[in-house]
């Protein structure tokens, strides 16, 4: 059997994947603040206000403080890792699910190894084909690659795949 080639990308954790990000939190908040305005009385109207301007805030807030922080994801040939760039440390993933697959964009659950890494809890990555370039075939041809510790087979039912 042939190994999966060696392969590295970036993800930028920009642009769409970080609009998606503050969408959800903004919009959950602004459902918080128009349930807490229903609940003390407040019409219709207002508890829309209330929303909209909570979503305005929280969506400014969390845009400041949310910096893109850029990823790189390799495949080794027989590990995966993750890692700030090619000079940063970079740690062992245990496994690297794809949640979603459009064909253009990726978008990866990353488990470090257990006690490596932030709390050894998973991290979500969005691969576009903009942002790997010529090497997004090969990073995911290593994605699914059968037999790998860490990669996940098309129609394993870990992943949607559309497209």
């Amino acid at each position: 059997m042939r190994l999966a080639p060696a392969v590295s990308v970036t993800a930028s954790n920009a642009g769409l994947w970080r609009s998606l990000q503050l969408s959800v939190l903004a919009g959950s908040c602004g459902v918080g603040a128009a349930w807490a305005a229903m609940q003390l009385g407040a019409s219709g109207l207002a508890a829309l206000g209330a929303a909209a301007a909570c979503c305005a805030a929280v969506a400014v807030v969390a845009h400041s403080l949310m910096k893109p922080s850029p990823t790189v994801i390799r495949w080794t040939g027989t590990t995966w890792q993750q890692g700030s760039g090619p000079d940063g440390g970079f740690i062992d993933l245990a496994s690297v699910e794809v949640a979603i697959d459009l064909g253009t964009a990726v978008l990866l659950r990353l488990h470090p190894v257990a006690g490596v890494g932030r709390w050894s809890l998973p991290d979500w990555a969005a691969v576009t084909r903009r942002e790997a370039g010529p090497d997004f075939r090969a990073f995911c041809v290593a994605l699914y690659a059968p037999g790998f510790h860490g990669a996940v087979a098309p129609g394993s039912g870990n992943g949607l795949s559309i497209g």
